[in-house]
């Protein structure tokens, strides 16, 4: 061949590979309409969406959401709802996203329900402050001529824990309050339990106790209504809350239903009341979430505000993690029963908020040592919490060290 042929089945071959080239570029691009596309590419990756649902912040809730959301797919998907969502998720656990839901709320420290500032908060679950210490005395009285340590308002006069009363109809059911672990009763909850004890009464005509009017004369030392027996008080294990360096063991081995009819020869306790509660050991379920509110209810609200319940055993904090408590034969319980209300908002990754919450607090349900059910009682909703997996068997082992049961032998 010379140059000039060459040359010219040169350009030809050139001008087929261009022409080529171009055939299959179109027919690449109409690919996207000939090929099916991949499973879980159906929404555009730039499309902005938002789920919401109520009830518990899941999968299986945020999957029934986005079920509803996707009732007309684009043309030519393959995929089906769930393929979809986990797509958008890539990977990424709903449980993470519940727990920055919860983490972001905007809760209520716990400072916050007294606002007595400095130790207030550690004080009173010791045992002290004007809360537990002071009853109502009609000397002296206010610049009104009001008796005075009042603990709830009365007709206009503002109560000592009047705070108490506002927040419990306020961030109590309708938020979400802090759980005070920066405190030394709850630090080190390792039976994720805890519970409060009280000897005394001091506030009348709550239908509680036995504090009557008037109170300068019938509301000295009185009891409250009793629960349980005392068994023992190992000084060692309240250290960390009562400041004392102390050791050895109280012990009450009698409990002739606490009337305490002859002091001088009774060994028994008198009235004692102890009330308590439990959490699962997932952080994202609710009786987790909200035990701040549930530790409020029942030390400030249901048996201070409401019932005038007060102090604590002596050698033992008035409220603190079991760890910490005295050897009792039982407590009662209260859980908390929700109903919550998530968003869930997609822009390229997903984000999640809490955006309602309303709280109801109930006696809890649970199931006994008979395996009968039992409601009220702390043992029995841990033992619940452990039939349905929710915590291990060595948290019911060490709360089972601590409420023995009705059992006089193990008292």
């Amino acid at each position: 061949q010379t140059a000039k042929q060459s040359s010219s089945i040169q350009k030809f071959n050139d001008t087929r590979t261009i022409s080529l080239s171009m055939k299959f570029t179109a027919l690449a691009l109409s690919g996207c309409i000939l090929l099916p596309l991949a499973k879980g590419q159906c929404i555009d990756a730039g499309r902005q969406f938002e789920l919401e649902f109520e009830g518990e912040c899941n999968y299986e809730n945020l999957l029934a959401a986005f079920e509803t959301f996707y009732t007309d797919p684009v043309e030519g998907c393959t995929g089906n709802a769930q393929d979809e969502l986990n797509s958008l998720l890539a990977g990424f656990p709903v449980d993470r996203l519940c727990t920055k839901a919860f983490q972001s709320y905007d809760y209520l420290p716990f400072a916050d329900i007294a606002k007595k500032g400095g130790d207030f908060e550690q004080l009173f679950y010791n045992g002290g402050t004007d809360w537990n210490e002071e009853y109502q005395t009609n000397y002296p009285t206010d610049e009104d001529g009001n008796p005075t340590n009042r603990l709830r308002s009365h007709k206009g006069e503002i109560g000592d824990a009047a705070r108490v009363n506002r927040v419990y109809h306020s961030d109590g059911l309708f938020g979400m309050i802090e759980f005070p672990d920066t405190l030394t009763n709850f630090d080190q909850c390792s039976t994720n339990a805890l519970m409060c004890c009280w000897p005394k009464d001091r506030q009348a005509n709550d239908n509680n106790g036995n504090c009557l009017d008037p109170y300068d004369k019938n509301c000295i030392d009185k009891d409250p209504a009793d629960n349980t027996d005392l068994c023992y008080v190992d000084m060692e294990k309240g250290q960390l809350s009562t400041g004392f360096n102390s050791s050895g063991i109280q012990v009450f081995p009698n409990d002739d239903g606490n009337t305490n009819k002859k002091p001088s020869t009774d060994f028994a306790e008198g009235q004692v009341h102890c009330h308590g509660l439990a959490w699962a050991e997932n952080p994202n379920d609710k009786s987790a979430v909200y035990k701040g509110n549930n530790l409020f209810y029942i030390s400030m609200y249901d048996h201070l505000h409401q019932r005038g319940y007060v102090k604590n055993i002596p050698g033992a904090p008035m409220c603190a993690c079991t760890d910490q408590m005295p050897i009792v034969s039982r407590s009662d319980c209260t859980q908390i029963d929700i109903e919550e209300r998530f968003k869930f908002s997609y822009s390229k990754v997903f984000s999640a908020e809490l955006t309602d919450i309303k709280i109801k607090f109930n006696a809890c349900q649970g199931r006994n040592r008979n395996h009968q059910q039992q409601n009220n009682d702390l043992w029995s909703y841990m033992n619940r919490l452990f039939i349905d997996g929710k915590v291990g068997a060595d948290k019911l082992a060490a709360l089972s060290k601590v409420l023995v049961g009705d059992n006089p032998n193990n008292c």
